[in-house]
């Protein structure tokens, strides 16, 4: 199960993270979009929760660069430090 082809989607919990994270080293991690959501909010306010819904439902790579183009600027910045 350690490779990059598995996949978990949680809540971001700081511990739950932590423990996936030792286990499955290899694995690609996700967070759920309603708990991204919720961050959004918190961080970037009220005002970037669409633009975010429209962002995470995106089914085109042209379709996300276009509304990631289009979004706030807090939006952006947060977004790409997620990359990290």
């Amino acid at each position: 199960m350690n490779n990059d082809e598995v996949i978990y989607i949680s809540d971001a919990q700081k511990g739950l993270k932590k423990a996936l994270t030792e286990v499955l080293p290899e694995a690609q991690a996700f967070t759920c979009q309603k708990h991204f959501g919720a961050d959004v909010i918190t961080i970037c306010g009220h005002g970037a929760s669409a633009e975010f819904l429209g962002l995470a439902n995106a089914t085109l790579p042209e379709e996300f660069d276009y509304l990631m183009s289009n979004a706030s600027e807090k939006l952006q910045e947060y977004l790409k430090g997620k990359d990290k």
